[in-house]
């Protein structure tokens, strides 16, 4: 028997969680990863980064500019498209959430996002003005995105959305041809293949699948067969055509072509400072590549040299601050350095070598490199190489408690009594420590194979703490709290132990986690990547109730630092990318007032889903939260589905106002 809901009464939900963005201190532009690329035959182009952020170019690809969009979504795979052959100012702006219309290059922009829920995956526009796109299903509109219309042909969808010589074409569990402008479809290829990419010149197409299969059709998408291919190794989505006689697609640093319809493969390598994330093909035989940190380049041709046009190549691995002085190092020896928290910066290349970790040590700034030096950073900004460990240099912590300074490299842990300018060895483990952390009074807290050792009173006398739970051992931070409460993170679990790690608790983890830190007022926080941007988690002392706090589109964040003096949070990533945010005001805490209201949300009580009591089919942004103000379940559609949630009581959100305290019975 399913659960159902059941509605009692009005509840407004007030929180002192105040929800925040990082703010992009460094460089001056957001910088992601580059999804695509679109060029019109005027030289005005498009490129596409996550968060509504855009790259406009006017001189056909040599110089880029930076714009950004009103989007409400985090805009994962986002594309544009060109709707007028002579005017570039006309364009679809769209990701899987979402869609936008402009008729002034992005001066201003509509929002046409169908009512109808489900994902976007692609967009085309007929020869008689109609719009399709595909993703859930394949709707059309004849009135440029006012309202939309489903396809007869529910099946037809995905990602593969091809209108070629008069016919409409789309995939999902197959090939699906339309005649009559998608509003239904034919299925002319029965396969079970979920087409990625579907391509046509005159009447040859070729569609290439998921799993990297390759269908050709000779006759305008009637009849497919597979190809058999040789030497292939491609991306489905990067499927195009060179010129007449060549199609070609690529992988994170290849660029594959064949010259006789995807029989034989040949690789041309090219070497840029990152992955390939695009490739663009335009009429004159150049190509552009879309890579991470919004680079992008381009060549004259298929065997050409490529240019960088665009962009930073280089990632930052760690970031650290010292009240207003603030440090980022990265690979290729890539290190910001800013004097007045981030509103001014410095940037070199500082060393032959990739950087790995950063920590100031009282005022002074050290850092660590690929080939396990630790080197003491002078104000000039010049190295001065203070330990060789000939092994990577894991973590630098530095104790405020003692003024003590400790490197883990390898299986040993060294120490500096003198604020780093000279090491010794002090321990060595059976096993490579993976971090260290030092309290409030001094005392070491070192993780090792998911194991927390310790050692009081800056002493070498190590000894397991804690054991951690039975059989986890990809443990990749850990807080250890006034003794008694431990926190272990892994990539997707969080767990926590309030008696000294003689049991613990689980609880799902911030997607991707990456670092935890206690932070001020009994507080801890956690960075996780969820999804597509890195967010921040906060939690009560001994607790595991993770609630979001702020949200960035530092996509990859490799590192983080609180900063306690300025109350300030650090995140770094891909992209020489620096962000911060001011956590001083950020609580956890709840507080439900309950009134007599009427009902907003309906039926009552339910067994699959909710809808609003109004009559609507407009989408909304739909959110479950406990009585914990634990955000639950979140979702953007006309209807939101509850069947899989457990008994409780619940606070429903919907678009950004908290209405209804239900029920699951």
């Amino acid at each position: 028997m399913k659960a159902s809901f059941l509605l009692l009464c009005f509840c407004v939900f007030q929180a002192s969680l105040y929800g925040q963005q990082l703010e992009t201190v460094y460089p001056d532009n957001f910088s992601g990863d580059v999804s695509d690329i679109q060029m019109h035959d005027s030289g005005v182009g498009y490129a596409t980064l996550e968060c509504g952020y855009l790259l406009r170019t006017s001189d056909g690809g040599q110089n880029w500019e930076s714009l950004s969009l009103p989007i409400s979504q985090q805009g994962i795979f986002p594309s544009v498209y060109f709707l007028d052959e002579t005017d570039p100012s006309k364009v679809i702006y769209y990701s899987i959430r979402e869609m936008l219309y402009t008729e002034d290059g992005f001066a201003t922009t509509i929002d046409i996002t169908p009512d109808i829920g489900g994902l976007i995956n692609a967009f085309v526009q007929l020869d008689n003005g109609r719009w399709l796109i595909s993703g859930t299903h394949v709707l059309y509109s004849d009135d440029q995105g006012q309202s939309w219309t489903q396809s007869a042909t529910s099946e037809a969808g995905g990602r593969g959305l091809l209108y070629h010589q008069g016919v409409v074409y789309a995939g999902s569990g197959g090939i699906y041809r339309s005649t009559n402008g998608g509003e239904s479809f034919t299925k002319v290829l029965d396969d079970d293949i979920n087409p990625r990419k579907i391509i046509g010149r005159e009447n040859v197409l070729y569609a290439m699948t998921l799993d990297k299969s390759l269908y050709e059709s000779t006759d305008n998408g009637l009849n497919w067969q597979q190809v058999s291919t040789q030497n292939f190794n491609g991306l489905p989505n990067g499927l195009s055509f060179y010129d007449a006689n060549t199609i070609m697609t690529n992988t994170v640093n290849t660029l594959t072509y064949s010259t006789d319809g995807g029989r034989n493969w040949e690789v041309q390598f090219i070497f840029i400072d990152g992955f390939i994330n695009t490739v663009s093909v335009q009429n004159d035989g150049q190509i552009l590549i879309g890579s991470t940190g919004s680079q992008i380049y381009n060549s004259e041709g298929l065997f050409d040299i490529f240019f960088q046009r665009n962009g930073y190549g280089e990632d930052f691995n760690c970031v650290a601050s010292n009240e207003n002085q603030v440090m980022a190092v990265g690979e290729l020896g890539a290190l910001a350095y800013s004097s007045d928290g981030g509103e001014n910066w410095t940037y070199n290349i500082v060393d032959d070598a990739n950087l790995s970790r950063v920590t100031y040590i009282g005022e002074e700034a050290f850092v660590a490199n690929e080939w396990g030096q630790v080197l003491h950073v002078r104000p000039d900004l010049s190295f001065e190489v203070v330990l060789e460990t000939g092994v990577n240099v894991e973590d630098i912590v530095y104790s405020k408690a003692d003024g003590l300074a400790y490197v883990v490299a390898g299986n040993t842990i060294y120490k500096s009594t003198d604020k780093g300018q000279n090491w010794f060895e002090h321990h060595t483990f059976p096993s490579p420590p993976s971090r260290l952390k030092a309290d409030f009074a001094g005392n070491l807290f070192v993780l090792v194979d998911g194991k927390v050792w310790s050692a009081f009173n800056a002493s070498n006398d190590f000894e397991i703490y804690t054991e951690g739970p039975s059989g986890i051992t990809n443990v990749i931070d850990f807080l250890v709290l006034r003794f008694s409460t431990i926190y272990l993170l892994t990539p997707f679990d969080v767990y926590l132990s309030t008696d000294e790690g003689a049991s613990f608790i689980e609880a799902t983890a911030p997607y991707n986690g990456k670092r935890l830190h206690e932070l001020s007022q009994d507080r801890v926080l956690c960075l996780g990547t969820n999804g597509e941007d890195a967010d921040l988690f906060v939690a009560d002392k001994g607790t595991l109730d993770f609630d979001f706090t702020i949200s960035t589109c530092a996509a990859l964040a490799r590192d983080a630092f609180w900063d306690e003096p300025t109350e300030t949070f650090w995140v770094c990533g891909k992209g020489r990318e620096i962000q911060r945010a001011n956590l001083e005001n950020t609580t956890t805490s709840a507080q439900f007032e309950l009134a007599d209201t009427r009902l907003q949300v309906y039926p009552n009580p339910t067994a699959d889903f909710l809808q609003k009591r109004e009559e609507s089919h407009t989408i909304s942004h739909w959110a479950i939260y406990d009585m914990s103000g634990r955000l639950i379940k979140e979702e953007r559609a006309v209807q939101l589905h509850v069947g899989d949630l457990a008994s409780g009581i619940y606070i429903v959100r919907i678009d950004g106002q908290f209405t209804s305290q239900i029920v699951k019975l």
